[in-house]
């Protein structure tokens, strides 16, 4: 902003740089100085000064003058001979106008730079700097667009900030550290040469001389400071007594294979006084020892020897430990009784008391229109007691209310959306309900259900037919729509619902935390509101666990291509989750669907050829799993074959009544029992 009264002020128009009319641009002295509207490029102050008029800019012929001045405010940064009054004073341009300044390399101000040098004008009793302002040293010439006339000169541009580095520093006693100041312009641009003065807030503790070198004097702490043209910044040293020796002062030396384990240490000096102020590193060896944080948080991975190592000011300690075995693995599966299915493939199950419900999946040798119903009572010997038709190519999931009365089915293709069952005589449902309004139409891939809402996954990729869709069952026969979400970027493919949470599996989005009645963001289902979201590294987020009582989701990759692995996400902080640790299966296909044994810290997941694994997830868990003697038991029941053409290909696992059961995507539903 120019100051003062303008003398006349044109409509503001758009900047269009046209240059002077007549097709010659070498600046010449106007005729008695006036420039009118057609504009043109003039020379003044004996060629030192150029001003580029664009056609338009003056809405009347005006004579332009161009005095040198002595009246400006005092700056050291002025360069010499390049101030100039520049008149009519207050007038505006509807267009900018082009200034050009030349200037004396020899008159540069001690500690500016050519590249350093900005047009300016004055601002009552200080100077402004013009934005846009360039230099062009070879031309020894400063140029600018301005908005009217004022007092203009070429300073040096100012000061804007200065960082002192390192923030932070420890030295002992007579030993030295040197700072360095950055001192740069508004335009982060580096300033070489400007003056830095430095100054100690307590000369006791250290000093500093011109150049920033930082000498201990005795034990304490300063902050050393830099300032350049009124701008300041500090850094602080804390100077201690000469280190005697680092000691490690706790950590157990026997640490548990896969057990977060944390060591101290201490540094202290030649009389054994603790010194708080050293920074101490850890580190493990070797590497394949397992995790170590420089915090002294470590995770074994290799039963064995290491060495655990504390390092600081130039000292080290070490503790030599042994890592000892987890002692988990070696349990077994033992094969208890199946229900064989090979008409159709067997998708996701649900048990429930006496029952155990299987969905089918895609079209074999008959399509996937079916619920089948089977009798464990006896568990030896599983009975098919009935089936439920639906119109449909895949019954994808299925899910049993906790009170059993009802059920739900997802149906895909050829009929898509939720069949609701009446579970009054579990051994043959009946159908409460077909609904499949609006976005299910579009196909139902999963569903929760939870007391008088159902959450159903829908097919869709985009928010009109994809997400997820809250239904009303408070009358089970006339179930309605009441709410929707849609997390973006891709499909959904799964929901879990627990303790007013809703954890949705959002392909590319990642893992979804919504609430649906837990109150922490005002969600309910009606009107579900998101509390957080984390994309897991790599993906196609395909299932979620949520463990509340251990602070963790579990999270299946279904990527058959790297191939897929579980991600464990901390949820301590529901608002900000953060993945911990992961699970691979070396050489194996990617993971389905997961259950977990809360009460005995055990998840048992279904990993397609590599049949189902249990899993010891007791304690904090970091790291790569699988690498820390977790691996209980592992289950190729019906041997290898290649998952869809033949042989194990678990999708779902259940733990009831102690056992464990299966829905197998080949031969339908098997029963084994954990031995450990």
């Amino acid at each position: 902003m120019l100051h003062g009264t303008p003398l006349r002020v044109a409509a503001v128009g758009l900047f269009l740089f046209l240059g002077a009319c007549g097709g010659d641009d070498s600046p010449t002295e106007p005729p008695g100085n006036s420039v009118g509207p057609a504009g043109g490029t003039f020379s003044f102050a004996d060629g030192k000064v150029t001003l580029v008029f664009p056609s338009g800019a003056l809405t009347e012929e005006i004579a332009v003058s161009v005095e040198p001045t002595a009246s400006f405010p005092n700056n050291a940064r002025v360069v010499n001979g390049t101030v100039y009054s520049f008149g009519p004073p207050g007038i505006e341009f509807s267009i900018p106008v082009q200034l050009k300044m030349k200037y004396d390399p020899t008159d540069l101000p001690a500690g500016v730079g050519e590249s350093e040098l900005r047009l300016h004008e004055v601002a009552g009793s200080d100077w402004d700097e013009l934005t846009g302002g360039t230099v062009n040293s070879g031309a020894r010439e400063v140029s600018v667009s301005i908005r009217g006339f004022s007092v203009l000169g070429i300073l040096g541009t100012a000061v804007a900030s200065v960082t002192v580095s390192p923030d932070s520093s420890l030295i002992g006693l007579g030993m030295t550290v040197q700072l360095n100041a950055a001192v740069r312009d508004s335009r982060s641009n580096t300033l070489v040469g400007r003056a830095v003065s430095w100054t100690s807030s307590d000369e006791q503790a250290a000093r500093v001389d011109a150049n920033g070198l930082v000498t201990g004097v005795a034990p304490g702490s300063t902050y050393i400071s830099a300032a350049s043209e009124g701008i300041v910044d500090s850094a602080r040293v804390i100077v201690i007594s000469a280190v005697g020796a680092i000691v490690i002062t706790s950590g157990p030396a026997n640490p548990r294979q896969g057990d977060l384990v944390t060591y101290t240490a201490e540094a202290r000096d030649s009389q054994g006084g603790v010194i708080e102020e050293v920074t101490i590193t850890f580190s493990v060896e070797p590497l394949s020892a397992g995790l170590s944080f420089a915090d002294g948080r470590f995770v074994g991975y290799t039963p064995g020897a290491a060495t655990v190592i504390a390092s600081g000011i130039g000292l080290a300690d070490t503790l030599p430990i042994t890592i000892g075995s987890r002692g988990v693995a070696g349990g077994a599966f033992n094969m208890v009784g199946r229900g064989v299915e090979s008409v159709r493939w067997t998708s996701d199950l649900w048990v429930h008391g006496d029952y155990a419900y299987l969905g089918t999946w895609n079209c074999r040798t008959q399509c996937g229109n079916r619920l089948f119903v089977w009798d464990i009572s006896n568990p030896a010997m599983p009975l098919l007691t009935d089936s439920v038709s639906v119109t449909a190519t895949t019954v994808n999931d299925v899910k049993v209310r906790a009170d059993g009365a009802i059920a739900v089915i997802s149906r895909e293709g050829g009929g898509s959306g939720i069949t609701i069952l009446d579970l009054s005589v579990p051994a043959s449902p009946t159908i409460l309900a077909t609904f499949g309004a609006g976005a299910l139409a579009a196909g139902v891939h999963n569903v929760w259900i939870e007391g008088d809402h159902i959450y159903a996954v829908t097919d869709g990729g985009n928010a009109a037919t994809g997400g997820m869709r809250v239904i009303d069952i408070s009358t089970p026969a006339s179930p309605s729509i009441v709410a929707s979400f849609y997390g973006g970027s891709s499909f959904l493919h799964d929901v879990y619902v627990r303790d007013g949470l809703a954890f949705l599996s959002h392909w590319n989005a990642g893992l979804i935390i919504l609430d649906v009645g837990n109150g922490m963001a005002g969600g309910s289902p009606n009107a579900p509101s998101e509390v957080s979201r984390l994309l897991t590294a790599g993906g196609q987020t395909h299932n979620a666990w949520y463990w509340p009582a251990g602070g963790y989701v579990f999270v299946g990759e279904e990527d058959f291509g790297t191939p897929g692995i579980m991600h464990v996400v901390d949820v301590s902080d529901m608002r900000n989750p953060v993945e911990v640790a992961t699970y691979r299966v070396s050489g194996g296909t990617t993971p389905h669907n997961f259950w977990l044994d809360e009460a005995r810290s055990i998840i048992y997941l279904g990993w397609y050829e590599n049949g189902v694994r249990a899993l010891d997830v007791s304690g904090e868990l970091l790291g790569e799993l699988e690498k820390q003697g977790r691996d209980i038991a592992n289950s190729v029941y019906d041997g290898a074959g290649g998952c869809v053409t033949a042989g194990t290909c678990t999708w779902a696992p259940q733990l009831h009544n102690g056992r464990i059961f299966l829905s197998d995507l080949n031969s339908g539903l098997w029963v084994l029992e954990p031995t450990f």
